[in-house]
């Protein structure tokens, strides 16, 4: 079914002084129409965003109409059927399953998909080249000193064993976001209250154990945390509620979830490979396969590191990072379209999609799969640059260099979070995103890195402890059947490892889905208020209570 969009004036029910202007569903134009006081006129050019000083947000009649931002040459159409751009008002979607096709699509930052195209061939040529001569030295170096018998892993009874420890550990990581979801006011409070307590111990442990450096960087975190619980606690009410709103549509909509697992198995899979090149090149270079130097029976060292060496190692580690980080991102912008198509769209009379994931992803991976290779280019040079200073320097100069471009890395893939969520939002170029994100740290960056932080640090605390009660259950349950299942204690303890790790990373999982839906969602909140008051009236009112800011629109530089 094909429909075409009419722009239409915002519905007069109260007066809101905002910019806005919305865009009619086609599906229900004519049923608009049929029902009174609701008078629906083609409108005028859209005002310019920028020359709208900030102004207090009113309730706005959404009804079935979304919300369509303004920029100065091309409108960025936020309609019920899709999250990407639409140029010039021109009618250019039209409705099928999952309502996110587009018969003139917009493909931004083409130049930069080429560019990984051409990154993921060489890496996979080169890591094919290393691995296939060495793989069998690797795997002698890189044996792991497992307790567990291979025979034994094998056995029917021990595969069960193991899917039983993975249900407990899914189970248990599940309890703890409905825990969450329940009471995310308390859950913040005694979570932020616990880990602030921890790192104080491991302040006073640093200073007994000589470490004074690292004792002043915890200390100055606990610090922190407690200077945001009792100078600051709107701060951790605000947090509480976005974290609450986010898990509400994470369990509402499952397939965000899906998402991350997906994104998380594939960067595994690609940090996996990576290893094993890196390792084998190594080899290749007369070095064992962890990059340490080889000697001979004298004592004397065989190893030597070669301009040949350093690029290799540099060369693999580019396009490994850079696979790795463009797939982390593009689990986050699948992510981010969910979440902002549940902002937009599921107030409306159509409602979320049918098919939200599939949509998201499918945008991701071709609309926006330019943007996301440009941004992650500059992260993944800080992290190449940072090997680099570890390679050919060991000294100081090299642990001083490597720092400062890992330091410099995480900020810009801290910038990179919010913007791919204006990417994954309204489908625009990477340079004009990056635009927009800038305008918004400067206006809202402070609130933003602060519920980040809180949220992070609350649910951190809490992933550690379902680990450690997945491993208990697993303890207990070992105990009561251990010989009716014949374990021995070589294979009792990795058990119990496995049972914390798998739940560590369904946990970490998880934070990932809430972390990427949190920043979407304030985002789009300082962006477009109106549209979240009108749909959750409740939570807008608590959120403006903690931070009456929201009450004031986002000016971005379009």
């Amino acid at each position: 079914m094909a429909g075409a969009y009419k722009k239409l004036d915002t519905v007069e029910a109260e007066p809101v002084n905002t910019s806005f202007t919305y865009k009619d569903d086609p599906t229900t134009v004519d049923s608009l129409n049929s029902k009174p006081n609701h008078e629906t006129a083609a409108s005028n050019t859209p005002p310019n965003e920028e020359e709208h000083a900030e102004s207090s947000i009113e309730p706005a009649n959404l009804g079935a109409h979304a919300f369509e931002p303004e920029s100065d040459n091309e409108e960025l159409a936020f309609s019920s059927t899709s999250l990407n751009p639409i140029v010039d008002g021109e009618d250019e979607f039209r409705i099928d399953d999952d309502r996110f096709t587009r018969e003139k699509p917009v493909w931004n930052d083409v130049k930069f998909a080429i560019f990984f195209l051409v990154v993921f061939l060489a890496f996979t040529v080169t890591s094919m080249i290393f691995t296939i001569k060495h793989i069998e030295e690797f795997a002698n170096e890189s044996s792991l000193n497992s307790t567990l018998p291979n025979s034994a892993f094998f056995q029917f009874k021990t595969i069960l064993l193991i899917i039983f420890i993975s249900l407990v550990s899914f189970g248990v990581s599940v309890l703890i976001f409905i825990l969450a979801g329940k009471n995310s006011a308390k859950f913040t409070t005694v979570g932020l209250r616990v880990i602030s307590g921890i790192f104080v111990l491991a302040s006073i442990s640093g200073i007994f154990v000589g470490q004074i450096g690292m004792s002043l960087f915890y200390g100055l975190i606990a610090t922190g945390i407690f200077f945001i619980i009792f100078k600051y606690n709107p701060l951790i009410s605000l947090a509480a509620t976005i974290m609450n709103v986010v898990i509400t549509v994470l369990k509402k909509y499952p397939s965000t979830a899906l998402a991350a697992l997906i994104g998380f198995f594939s960067s595994i899979f690609f940090a996996a490979i990576l290893q094993i090149a890196v390792g084998c090149a190594y080899i290749s270079f007369g070095f064992h396969s962890d990059g340490s130097p080889r000697f001979d029976g004298d004592g004397n060292i065989t190893s030597k590191v070669t301009a040949s060496l350093i690029f290799t190692i540099v060369f693999l580690n580019f396009t490994g990072l850079y696979i790795i980080d463009v797939l982390k991102n593009v689990m986050h912008v699948t992510i981010g379209g969910i979440y902002g198509t549940w902002y937009y769209t599921e107030s409306t009379f159509e409602g979320m999609p049918k098919r939200e994931c599939s949509g998201s992803f499918k945008r991701a991976m071709t609309y926006s799969f330019g943007s996301v290779c440009y941004g992650s280019l500059f992260v993944v040079i800080f992290q190449v640059i940072a090997i680099y200073f570890i390679i050919n320097n060991n000294g100081f100069i090299g642990t001083v260099g490597s720092l400062t471009m890992k330091g410099l890395g995480i900020g810009v893939g801290y910038f990179n979070l919010y913007a791919y969520s204006f990417v994954a939002l309204y489908g625009v170029e990477m340079i004009r995103s990056a635009k927009s994100t800038y305008s918004f740290f400067k206006q809202r960056g402070l609130q933003a890195i602060l519920n980040d932080f809180i949220i992070g640090s609350s649910m951190g605390f809490y992933c550690i402890i379902a680990s450690i009660f997945s491993v208990l259950i697993t303890y207990i349950y070992l105990t009561i059947f251990k010989r009716i299942l014949g374990l021995t204690d070589d294979a009792f303890y990795p058990l119990l490892a496995y049972s914390f790790m798998i739940t560590l990373n369904i946990t970490s999982i998880m934070i990932t889905t809430v972390i990427s839906g949190s920043s979407v969602f304030f985002f789009a909140l300082n962006k477009d208020p109106a549209v979240f008051q009108e749909s959750n009236p409740f939570e807008f009112q608590e959120i403006s209570r903690c931070y009456p800011k929201v009450l004031t629109k986002l000016q971005l530089e379009n």
